[in-house]
């Protein structure tokens, strides 16, 4: 059969795609750089409106869920032409200071790709894509190191150099957590941490 005239790598080196002879064997998923932060809140809106007004950062975009009196859930603010350094997740566990993920930059949507595939060869879940976010507009994947907390990697995304830009309100029907509006986010992404 064509499967058996692949060529047999040692065990370490199999892929646990069946038609790959071997897995990959570059120098891991390649991060670049810290791409933002998104920390927990009780009040996003409260938030990001105090590092806009204290602290002069730029607030770009958030979610509403239009069912529950627009209630806020997602707020980004960026001290420079990215979409976001810093993000705001609603958390209503009376716990302040929780971190929701930290987000890493790889150059090209295709490397997040590569990434999924890398992290599933390597032994870990996938929590949330590869896809792209309405929001921000950038390609991402979500998972779990081995101590649990959540890593994103993420490609892309919009450039603004517009001074007077106005936060833009989405909501999740729009697409703002996948573009292509084609995938719920987990509810497993509104864990914070520690737990």
């Amino acid at each position: 059969s064509l499967h058996d005239a692949l060529p047999i790598s040692p065990p370490e080196l199999r892929s646990t795609y069946p038609a790959r002879p071997q897995r990959f064997t570059g120098r891991g998923v390649a991060l670049r750089q810290i791409d933002h932060v998104t920390v927990a809140t009780y009040d996003v809106m409260r938030d990001a409106q105090w590092y806009r007004d204290t602290l002069n950062v730029r607030f770009t975009e958030y979610t509403v869920i239009p069912e529950h009196n627009d209630l806020v859930v997602f707020g980004l603010n960026t001290t420079n032409e990215k979409s976001h350094d810093l993000g705001f997740v609603l958390d209503f566990s009376g716990m302040p200071g929780r971190a929701n993920h930290i987000a890493f930059f790889v150059p090209e949507r295709a490397d997040v790709q590569r990434a999924a595939e890398f992290l599933l060869e390597a032994g870990l879940s996938l929590e949330y894509g590869p896809s792209t976010h309405g929001i921000g507009e950038q390609c991402f994947l979500y998972f779990r190191e081995p101590g649990g907390f959540r890593i994103e990697l993420n490609a892309s995304g919009y450039r603004n150099y517009v001074p007077d830009w106005q936060p833009v309100k989405w909501t999740p029907a729009q697409g703002s957590a996948s573009m292509f509006r084609n995938s719920a986010m987990p509810d497993s992404m509104t864990a914070s941490f520690p737990p």
